[in-house]
């Protein structure tokens, strides 16, 4: 949490208590909808978030993408664009690292998200290309989106 400004830290404990929970349906209220709202998919808006938040997790309930998103959320972060408009917090923060230079302990961190081949084949893609988290630094959840 360090260096998170108020409203993000608040944000990502209120994501993390409700991703313990295993209320996937607690996360409405953080999922903004329409054209300006939280990016769930590179397709475009979704009908409805929760749902396709379920169709996501592979135990079609929302478990397996709430424990996604708590193992995100654990991870280390990176502000992109600090002090611009732009500026966003990112988790975890290998979608903003070359996924070829990683240390030994970031591969460590990054194989708690991921497996050994997931990493290979996002050596094969050339980035990292699972799910990612983006957090403004206001407190909104922007997106909370997989793929590159």
């Amino acid at each position: 949490e360090q260096g998170l400004p108020a409203p993000v830290r608040d944000l990502r404990r209120k994501l993390m208590e409700i991703a313990r929970s295993g209320d996937v349906e607690a996360l409405r209220p953080y999922i903004e909808t329409g054209e300006d709202g939280t990016v769930l998919s590179f397709g475009g808006p979704v009908a409805d978030p929760i749902a396709h938040l379920k169709s996501l997790s592979g135990d079609g309930e929302g478990l397996e993408t709430l424990a996604i998103m708590l193992e995100l959320l654990e991870a280390g972060h990176v502000e992109m664009e600090p002090g611009s408009e732009n500026a966003i917090f990112v988790w975890p923060y290998f979608a903003q690292t070359r996924i070829d230079a990683l240390t030994k302990p970031q591969l460590v961190e990054l194989f708690e998200i991921v497996t050994s081949g997931d990493y290979q084949a996002m050596l094969d893609f050339g980035a990292y290309n699972f799910f990612r988290m983006g957090i403004t630094p206001e407190g909104r959840l922007a997106y909370f989106v997989s793929g590159d």
